[in-house]
């Protein structure tokens, strides 16, 4: 999910829970010594700082240090006293959130820097699915350039049709649940290149050190991928 030059998709079951799924990716990234801009379409820059904090992350350090940085598109948020938050003037226009993201990309310093985006499907509310699907190619296009990028999507709002056409765009595609013990689970369900076996495994950084678990949760997914003839 993590990896230089490539696009992933992450499909979740439902809408609760998805902010802290990419804070927590975008927390294993900061503290491995990465720039990570955090897209936000849903939820306000104060709660993606607080769920950031819980995974060890102090982001006011990292703005500092020019390595984080947030995009604001969340249409209901107010604009923040914050040099390290670009708020997208008019988020219901695509094109304002890309303009957003490439210049927060240029505020970090340019590559690499690792996008983490929350998510495609408020955009599906106010877009057709054919043009979010283009912004979304757009921007991994881009950010195979710049880094990388991370996106996530809920399957329990969107059709078949639209996560396949998202699907068909990322180079790897992850699928998150809640298990009968409320624990997260992941799997992974396509690679390109690769054949895949899709195994659940735990979804499980631990908070103290989310760079170890992180590499620990990567591992695992190893036994997945059929490196046969």
């Amino acid at each position: 999910m993590l990896s230089e030059n490539r696009s992933a998709l992450v499909i979740t079951e439902s809408e609760q829970g998805v902010c802290q799924v990419c804070c927590q990716l975008a927390a294993t990234r900061l503290e491995a010594g990465q720039k990570v801009v955090f897209v936000e379409t849903k939820t306000p820059p104060d709660e993606v700082v607080f769920y950031l904090s819980k995974f060890g992350v102090n982001t006011s350090a990292f703005e500092s240090e020019g390595s984080f940085a947030i995009v604001d598109a969340c249409a209901e948020s107010a604009p923040v006293p914050d040099p390290h938050v670009i708020k997208v003037g008019d988020p219901s226009m695509l094109s304002n959130i890309f303009e957003c993201v490439t210049k927060a990309v240029g505020v970090l310093g340019g590559r690499p820097v690792q996008t983490v985006f929350d998510s495609l499907t408020p955009l599906l509310a106010t877009h057709e699915p054919i043009y979010v699907s283009r912004f979304y190619k757009d921007l991994s296009t881009i950010s195979r350039f710049t880094g990388s990028l991370t996106a996530s999507v809920t399957s329990g709002v969107v059709t078949e049709d639209i996560l396949a056409s998202f699907s068909s765009i990322a180079d790897s595609v992850f699928e998150t649940r809640i298990d009968d013990n409320f624990r997260r689970q992941v799997r992974l369900r396509h690679v390109s290149g690769s054949l895949v076996k899709p195994t659940w495994i735990p979804f499980e950084w631990g908070i103290q050190n989310p760079v170890d678990s992180g590499l620990l949760w990567r591992r695992g997914f190893s036994a997945e991928l059929d490196l046969s003839d």
